[in-house]
């Protein structure tokens, strides 16, 4: 029963348009831009979801250590967005791997907790990549 769900999902992922462009608030700025862009993205949204309560049935180290790998990802994905390209099947696919951790609750030693949440972090911080530093800053 997994095997042709895991099948299906696959396939809508590696099938998965690009976006071309996000859509931004008219009349807000680049910085309040930036604050709500992750929200507006489903795949931003579903990764945040899915490692948020995925995270939060760990144990406290794991918690920890997740947060600042988090954190820290996400500031360099960021800072290089502009320079790395990023095919939007990795963000798909980091959204896909959350909700599975999400519904499975597979508890996970600290450092691959980490490992996981940084990798989510960082292709969320690719796909965020703005021009304006106002907006990178809200991000």
């Amino acid at each position: 029963m997994i095997a042709p769900a895991v099948a299906l999902a696959t396939v809508f992922i590696l099938g998965a348009a690009p976006a071309m462009a996000h859509e931004s608030i008219d009349g807000a700025g680049p910085f309040v831009n930036g604050i709500v862009h992750p929200f507006i993205l489903p795949a931003h949204v579903l990764i945040a979801v899915g490692l948020g309560l995925w995270i939060t049935r760990q144990d406290g180290g794991a918690i920890r250590l997740s947060v600042v790998a988090f954190s820290g990802a996400l500031a360099i994905g960021l800072a290089l967005s502009e320079a790395i390209p990023l095919s939007p099947q990795l963000t798909l696919c980091m959204a896909f791997i959350a909700a599975f951790l999400a519904a499975t609750a597979w508890k996970a030693p600290a450092w691959s907790a980490a490992v996981i949440v940084a990798s989510a972090a960082f292709s969320i911080g690719l796909d965020s990549g703005a021009d304006d530093t106002g907006a990178l800053i809200g991000t």
